[in-house]
């Protein structure tokens, strides 16, 4: 079916140029199921009009300008890719589920519940992505992914219980209560407002009389994993510099805390929920060799090149803004919820890992 002939030609060039030219015949893979069939969820939703906010967002508000820089740097990056990172990609997509993808979906439907101001904290992003000076902490960023005692600690955080619903808990903020929003913006914005100081150091927030430091236990595992990724953050003065050169851009822009009480209203609504066992991905080898064949080959491109890490921001602050997020996000919530995002998913994953082919006509 021609309309998805764009998924199946990424899917197919992405995978391009991964076997050796001399490499012994295989047997072909089978032909994949049609794709009237493998998405029949996502044509139900377009026919029934469900996806209509999707729809008018790129028909109306996403502008040919955007449109033609998306592809532009779509196209771009993936020049920078080596094709065989397409197999880590392909592990780690292959081992999503519904419980995760429903993580997912859950984590987002607090902002479409709360609409229109929730939609307005998100245009502020894009602001902050526009205006304040990233890329020097960009530069600390990569060289820190690229530390082993970094990832170990990013491993940790990942694969602990609670995230940052339990780093604020362990700070002693209140989340549950609705009258708790003043009292987390407050203490949120005094914090980054205290690391911009000209003569801030971080011991002064992570050392054992810090701010965080003198909170920290053997009773606050998250918190004390957050500490040392900080401590990695901030370790040199350039590398400091870096990051209060971002926190003194955004409190400058958020004036209004749009997104701090953004944050308390997701984490709130996180915190009402009965807590269970999150699902877990058993895809450490495949994040890392994600990691090191695709992210970071991109982030590097983009430290490297300035005009298209410029075009990057322009793309996503004007897919950030408030009247195109408010006809997105609740259709993406849908996908997730209807399986759709699932079943492209695992068409995807079963094309480019070579499961199976295109049928023949």
């Amino acid at each position: 079916m021609k309309r998805f002939g764009v998924l199946l030609l990424l899917a197919t060039c992405l995978h391009c140029g991964a076997y050796d030219v001399d490499a012994q015949p295989v047997a072909e893979p089978p032909d994949c199921p049609d794709f009237d069939e493998r998405l029949s969820g996502l044509t139900n939703m377009v026919e029934s009009g469900e996806l209509s906010g999707l729809k008018e967002a790129i028909e109306q508000d996403i502008s040919p300008g955007i449109k033609t820089r998306l592809i532009a740097v779509i196209l771009d990056l993936m020049n920078t890719v080596d094709p065989n990172a397409l197999d880590d990609v392909g592990g780690l997509m292959g081992s999503l589920d519904e419980g995760v993808l429903q993580s997912v979906a859950d984590g987002v439907r607090p902002i479409v519940d709360l609409g229109d101001p929730a939609y307005q904290a998100i245009g502020v992003v894009g602001t902050v992505l526009h205006d304040c000076t990233g890329k020097p902490l960009l530069t600390t960023l990569i060289a820190q992914l690229r530390e082993p005692v970094f990832r170990s600690e990013l491993e940790l955080m990942g694969s602990s219980d609670g995230g940052m619903l339990a780093i604020v808990e362990e700070l002693g903020l209140d989340l549950t209560k609705p009258e708790g929003r003043v009292g987390f913006v407050t203490f949120m914005r005094a914090l980054v407002a205290y690391v911009s100081r000209p003569d801030f150091k971080v011991s002064e927030l992570t050392g054992d009389d810090g701010i965080m430091g003198a909170m920290a236990s053997d009773e606050t595992p998250n918190l004390n994993i957050l500490i040392r990724i900080l401590d990695l953050l901030m370790a040199s003065p350039s590398d400091l510099q870096a990051v209060q050169t971002v926190t003194t851009c955004f409190l400058a822009i958020d004036t209004d805390d749009q997104l701090l009480g953004l944050a308390f209203d997701v984490l709130h609504a996180q915190a009402l929920v009965p807590k269970t066992i999150a699902p877990a991905v058993e895809t450490d080898s495949s994040i890392t060799g994600m990691l090191d064949s695709l992210v970071l080959p991109l982030l590097d491109r983009l430290v490297a090149d300035d005009a298209l890490r410029h075009s990057l921001v322009i793309i996503v602050a004007a897919l950030v803004h408030p009247d195109v997020v408010a006809k997105v996000l609740p259709d993406v919530v849908a996908l997730i919820e209807h399986g759709v995002i699932l079943d492209i998913i695992d068409l995807f994953v079963d094309m480019g890992s070579g499961l199976c082919q295109e049928a023949s006509s």
